[in-house]
Parts: structure tokens; C-alpha cells; sequence
């Protein structure tokens, strides 16, 4: 999601100074999930915080791990890795309450730092669940959440898509007052609500790419059965269609009128048995679920 680490810079891109705008126009111009933290970090620091980085959640493998930073060393990001499950940790306590707050100094070596958590969230329900009037999507549950997050749970029971969970982390400065933090904390909830779009635009468009590949996949082993076979939407039209349907439905060379018209009222004959076949299916389905229990 993020590229591993950045360079230590000397200047950052941006002027000093950088108005609210201009960072929510840097942050809008992302076109991938990946180029949110980069801009992020750069505007934290052009904030006035001399570090940041961004600790990631890896839900597989149950650990929290640095993928990106900014004028952080190797050695400092190396011992900020901490496990999913060590609920004592400070770092995972921030993650797991959703409070953003600053980490005792024997956690964060002796440095004074600011977390802030993100997570997938948003106000709004997600389209498989808005479609069917569920309320089981991840992205308002994670929203409303009041007490710790769970992360066992943090996969889409309508969509199925795998949420993600970080830490903005940003060492303070000398004269960090309470006005920077709280533009620290406007940035950051500002590219978590980009952040949560493009997670799910990139969600979409990999299962439309999954679901063309096995579309191909079918075709091709349709095409080489050799019994008739055709695929047709809930409006009985043909989407797809093997060789040998289509030498089964085809007009022979050669054949008469009367030929013809006998291939045709058997073409009608069985799209009629097929339609009859889909509507008993679907009333069976819905007199069960019809039936007093």
C-alpha cells in the first residue's frame, strides 16, 4: 500500500507555510492508495514536526511494522515493529481505542511523538450493502465503533473487502503547540477519508479484473466441451455460447423452407423450456422463504 521507506530529505517540496487548501488539493491529486503518504508525510513535516512515518497494519500476519517515513533512520524505524496482539503496547493501544495522543517516552525510546490512528471508515455505507439495505458494512461499523476495534474483524461481510489500519506517527518539536496538533489531526482525518475512496475504487476494479479472468477462463472451457452449452442473464438473453451450440442452432446448408422453420420452433421450444425452468426455480425460492415457519 505504501512504498518501503523514504529518503531523508534536507527540504521538503513543499514552501513553508502551506495552507489547508493546498494540502487538500495535493492529497485530492492522488490517483492511487500508495501516493496518499507520501504527500501526507511531507505535509507533516512541512507542519513543523522534524519526523514522521507511517506504521502499518499486516493482518495476515498479526504484526505492526514502519512502511514508510521521513527523516526517520533505519535503526529508529526497526524498533517501532510491535505485534497485532500486544494489547500493553502504546502503539496498539492508540490503534485499537482510535485515540489519537502522544506516546509515553519508554515506548517510543525516548522521543517525544504524536500517533494518530486511521482506519477504513466512512459515514457511508459501501454500494453491495447500500444496494441490499444491509447493515453489516465494515466501513460504518468501523465509524461508529465505541469501544476497542476489532481487529479479527476487519473484513466486509457485504463486499468482502479487507480493510487497512495504520499510524501517522510524527515526532514533536521544541515549540509544538496544541494549533499544530490539531492541523496534524485535520490532515490525517482529511487523507483517511481520500484514503478510503481510492481503497475501495482499487477494491471494484480488482474484482472486475478477477472476474474477467475467469470469465476467459470459462469461455475457453466451454468452447472446447462438446455438448451445446449457453450462458443467458435473468432476462433469458444470451450472453455466452459454445461452438457446437452454435452449430446445433445454426440453419444447415442447403435446407428447405419447411427445414427452417422446423429449426426455428425448435430454437423457440427451447428458450420457452428454459425461461419455464428459471420462473419454477424462482417461485420455488421465494414460496419458501414466503412459508410460515
Amino acid at each position: 500500500m505504501a512504498s518501503p521507506r523514504f529518503q531523508a530529505k534536507s527540504e521538503v517540496l513543499v514552501p513553508a507555510g502551506l495552507s489547508k487548501q493546498s494540502a487538500a488539493l495535493r492529497l485530492l491529486s492522488a490517483e492511487r492508495s500508495e501516493e496518499i503518504f507520501p504527500i501526507l508525510l511531507e505535509e507533516i513535516v512541512n507542519l513543523g514536526f522534524p519526523k514522521a512515518m507511517i506504521l502499518e497494519v499486516d493482518f495476515e500476519l498479526g504484526e505492526v511494522k514502519p512502511t514508510a517515513s521521513l527523516n526517520f533512520d533505519k535503526r529508529e524505524l526497526d524498533k517501532f515493529r510491535a505485534s497485532l496482539w500486544a494489547s500493553e503496547n502504546p502503539i496498539i493501544s492508540v490503534l485499537q481505542n482510535l485515540n489519537p495522543s502522544i506516546l509515553p517516552a519508554e515506548s517510543s525510546n525516548g522521543q517525544s511523538l504524536y500517533a494518530y490512528p486511521m482506519v477504513y471508515r466512512s459515514r457511508t455505507r459501501c454500494w453491495e450493502a447500500e444496494r441490499q439495505r444491509r447493515k453489516d458494512c465494515l466501513a460504518m461499523q468501523n465509524f461508529r465503533v465505541s469501544r476497542k476495534l476489532p481487529f479479527e474483524e476487519q473484513v466486509c461481510a457485504a463486499c468482502g473487502m479487507r480493510a487497512y489500519a495504520t499510524l501517522v506517527v510524527a515526532k514533536l518539536g521544541r515549540n509544538t503547540n496544541e494549533a499544530q496538533l490539531r492541523e496534524f489531526r485535520n490532515l490525517a482525518e482529511r487523507a483517511n477519508g481520500y484514503l478510503a475512496r481510492l481503497f475501495k475504487v482499487e477494491h471494484y476494479y480488482n474484482r472486475m479484473r478477477d472476474m474477467e479472468v475467469t470469465i476467459s477462463r470459462l469461455r475457453a472451457v466451454m468452447q472446447s466441451m462438446p455438448d451445446p452449452v449457453i450462458l443467458t442473464d435473468n432476462q433469458h438473453r444470451v450472453i455466452i455460447q459454445n461452438r457446437a451450440a452454435e452449430r446445433f442452432f445454426r440453419f444447415p446448408e442447403g435446407v428447405s423452407e419447411g427445414g427452417k422453420r422446423a429449426v426455428e420452433l425448435n430454437n423457440l421450444l427451447f428458450s420457452a423450456a428454459l425461461s419455464s425452468m428459471v420462473v419454477s426455480a424462482t417461485c420455488r425460492r421465494d414460496g419458501r422463504r414466503r412459508s410460515p415457519v
